[in-house]
């Protein structure tokens, strides 16, 4: 995400208006690293901010979203997720605790092709599941060996 004041002039260039609202939920958004969903924001806004909706979140965040400015997440547990870090990058989930974090392209072996069969690959999301390093060291993982395999689900045609 850009600094608060490239948002700003993004923002006034698009037609957008500044509020207070906006500049609170950039504020808290530029300094986030835990990909945190539109009501944990609005929960942490709306102290400083009673007035505040969380219907007002979502329309902040869903703009800030169409400007490229936030991708959305889905980090499997049916909560969409923001992610003020646009450059290219992996996630990991902890299946234990639900733990967010970024994880560097680089440390991943990961190679993605334009075209599959056809289809012209625009994107790419990579979410790895597993367990944070607080949860694998406080508590015994002991995964059955049907859960020690990994599945991969492949759409028809691929």
């Amino acid at each position: 995400m850009k600094s608060i004041q490239d948002l700003i002039e993004r923002l006034r260039a698009t037609g957008g208006k500044v509020t207070p609202q906006r500049l609170f939920l950039f504020r808290v958004l530029g300094s986030a690293t835990n990909h945190p969903t539109a009501e944990e924001l609005y929960e942490t806004l709306r102290h400083e901010l009673p007035t505040l909706s969380l219907g007002t979140v979502y329309k902040i965040l869903n703009e800030l979203v169409e400007l490229g400015e936030l991708d959305t997440v889905d980090s499997g547990d049916g909560l969409t997720r923001y992610d003020p870090d646009t450059a290219p990058h992996a996630h990991l989930r902890c299946i234990r605790c639900g733990a967010f974090q970024d994880c560097p392209l680089e440390l991943l072996d990961v190679k993605t092709p334009e075209h599959i069969n056809g289809f012209v690959v625009t994107n790419q999301r990579i979410v790895l599941e597993g367990y944070c390093a607080t949860c694998a060291q406080t508590k015994p993982i002991g995964l059955p060996n049907s859960q020690r395999t990994r599945e991969r689900r492949t759409p028809s045609g691929c």
